[in-house]
């Protein structure tokens, strides 16, 4: 799936809009010569030059779909309170269903790549005075790849959740399930980097109702501060059953 800097793109748009104030017209790419290390596009890894000139339409991807994911359009509509376009977001990806191969990871321009590794049954006796929980739902444990697949080390922010999860037929947002010292439910999320070549598991445990449609927001610009690069949704999870 592709993802781009907001930060980069957003920078890229004010240039352009400058020079059309001005009366000037930006180059086109046949008046361009690509510059040493400059990004280009690779077919699914999601790995792209942020736009410099969105003067095309919006694709498919810049607009809700009647099929989109409620919290899809819910980041897009996010977005667009901001003032970020469908031109910017033109081409790129803000979603994917796990189910598919292409749905299953997000990739970014410097190497960062995050992949839905799984969701499934967790036990935690101890959680619950007498270990059992609410009538209709289930214990479940939701995990993360962080890769790094560049050739910088890439900062992260130990103090924000990497993810949201969100459940049921509302979907509404899951409280993470703690646990006790014994018991091995949500990670040890003290990396503060992670080096070229490496990667690291992030997961949390959630009590959802059983069976129920479960989606997982990204969030990208505040466990990778200096990166800016946009949110992901990860959806087509289901809870286990009882």
């Amino acid at each position: 799936m592709k993802a781009i800097s907001l930060r980069t793109s957003l920078s890229s748009c004010v240039i352009t809009a400058a020079l059309l104030l001005a009366g000037c017209s930006p180059s086109s790419d046949s008046d361009k010569t690509p510059s040493s290390g400059t990004a280009t596009t690779q077919e699914r890894s999601g790995a792209t030059s942020p736009p410099t000139a969105p003067t095309s339409s919006p694709s498919k991807s810049a607009s809700p779909s009647a099929s989109e994911h409620p919290l899809v359009t819910k980041l897009r509509n996010s977005y667009a309170e901001q003032g970020i376009t469908g031109e910017v977001l033109e081409g790129i990806d803000l979603g994917g269903d796990v189910n598919t191969s292409d749905g299953r990871f997000v990739s970014y321009p410097n190497g960062l790549r995050v992949t839905f590794k799984s969701a499934a049954s967790a036990h935690a006796p101890q959680t619950r005075a007498d270990g059992k929980y609410g009538k209709g739902t289930s214990l479940m444990t939701v995990r993360l790849t962080i890769s790094n697949e560049g050739q910088d080390t890439i900062q992260l922010d130990s103090f924000s959740s990497l993810f949201n999860a969100y459940g049921g037929p509302n979907l509404n947002e899951l409280e993470v399930e703690a646990g006790y010292t014994d018991e091995d439910l949500i990670s040890d999320n003290t990396a503060q980097v992670i080096s070229p070549g490496s990667s690291i598991d992030v997961y949390s445990t959630y009590e959802v109702p059983a069976a129920a449609p479960v989606a997982l927001w990204v969030k990208t610009d505040d466990y990778f501060p200096e990166l800016g690069y946009t949110e992901f949704i990860f959806h087509g999870i289901t809870a286990p059953k009882q």
